[in-house]
């Protein structure tokens, strides 16, 4: 799966659905959407420091369509943090897959995501934030349509995880 082309088709749909005056009703707040999308293309490795993205995140925004919760969960999957307020050690390894062609093959390939995301495994609200945000993420990608995901019990990303947190 080509990851960034992924990434770049979730965040130009949601653009699109946030001009689309059809798809505002179904947001509590789209203008705290477009201020978050844009700090992604501005700067992103604040993100997690974006006041809007935070607001996504702990769901003081909520909207109705899939692709928004695709959103929400790349944001709440990267930006996680454990109980004392260090990031989540997965947020290192994802940082790492965004120059990748295929997160998956990324996964398989390089010890220091493995071992980032292995290390998320061993702090349980890292791992439940990794693997409830992950199943959204799979589980909404397939409501849009995207072929590149199949149900999740078969998912090849989402048993990888499944198998480096064993």
């Amino acid at each position: 799966m080509n990851y960034k082309l992924l990434i770049s088709y979730i965040f130009y749909i949601i653009f699109i659905l946030l001009i689309d005056q059809n798809y505002a009703i179904s947001c509590t707040n789209t203008e705290t959407f477009k201020k978050c999308i844009n700090q992604v293309f501005t700067n992103p490795s604040d993100i997690c420091l974006n006041n809007s993205c935070q607001d996504i995140i702990k769901e003081v925004v909520v909207c109705s369509e899939p692709i928004y919760d695709i959103y929400k969960s790349s944001l709440s999957l990267y930006c996680a943090k454990d109980n004392t307020g260090n990031y989540c050690p997965h947020h290192h390894a994802f940082s790492l897959t965004i120059n990748r062609d295929d997160i998956y093959q990324a996964l398989l390939g390089d010890s220091l995501i493995r071992n980032a995301v292995k290390s998320s495994c061993k702090i349980e609200e890292c791992k439940n934030v990794l693997f409830n945000n992950l199943k959204s993420l799979i589980l909404n990608s397939i409501l849009i349509g995207d072929n590149h995901y199949e149900d999740i019990d078969n998912n090849a990303l989402y048993n990888e995880f499944l198998n480096i947190c064993q």
